[in-house]
């Protein structure tokens, strides 16, 4: 039998880290982050349901755009770790052994340990291979992710922008690599069309 410890604060599992604050118990940043990385460190297809509700729940304003936006952050940082593996194999010759290209991976892996983008551990030693098939499957799942909250919540994100009658908004999802979600908005009888796309993570320097 499986026992799982329950904490106090609205019968959520204490193993998502909530803390007392303010009287309640409100989540840090950290901890709605790790639940995205939890949620697509499995063979399963992420819990998106899941998900929107802990932001519903501790995020005090348009949690499902602060999801959106934290989803394709972290999309974004390990899009950048794939692009910095693959311009070191550049770098490298046929004649290059293995275990130099698995060294460099790992340092690369490490940096971003270090600074504290990814955590510890989430990526998996000890081969380029498997860090770029982990990385691979990884961005698979924030696109799946991405693209279900959007069919799922189209007008709960709407109502977030609070775009009114006069305003027609489209929502796009890219699921190459990295996947991320256009809006765009445009004004009846405009003929302008601004597009608002969630930011990006800027590039860390290579190691």
């Amino acid at each position: 039998m499986i026992r799982q410890q329950v904490s106090f604060c609205k019968g959520v599992p204490a193993k998502y880290g909530w803390f007392r604050k303010s009287g309640g118990c409100m989540p840090d940043t950290t901890d709605l982050i790790n639940q995205i990385e939890a949620q697509t460190n499995t063979d399963l297809e992420p819990n998106t349901s899941l998900l929107v509700r802990l932001y519903r729940e501790h995020t005090t304003e348009k949690p499902i755009m602060k999801l959106l936006q934290d989803i394709q952050q972290r999309a974004n940082i390990y899009y950048n770790i794939l692009e910095e593996i693959k311009q070191m194999t550049q770098m490298t010759t046929p004649a290059s052994p293995t275990s130099v290209l698995d060294d460099q991976a790992t340092l690369i892996k490490r940096k971003y340990e270090i600074l504290g983008l990814i955590a510890t551990g989430t990526l998996p030693n000890p081969t380029a291979l498997n860090i770029c098939n982990a990385i691979l499957n990884k961005l698979r799942k924030f696109a799946g992710a991405l693209t279900d909250i959007l069919a799922r919540y189209a007008s709960e994100i709407a109502a977030e922008l609070h775009i009114n009658s006069e305003i027609t908004v489209t929502f796009e999802v890219g699921i190459g690599w990295p996947p991320n979600l256009t809006i765009g908005v445009e004004r009846s009888g405009s003929l302008n069309t601004s597009i608002a796309a969630l930011p990006h993570n800027p590039r860390i320097p290579a190691a």
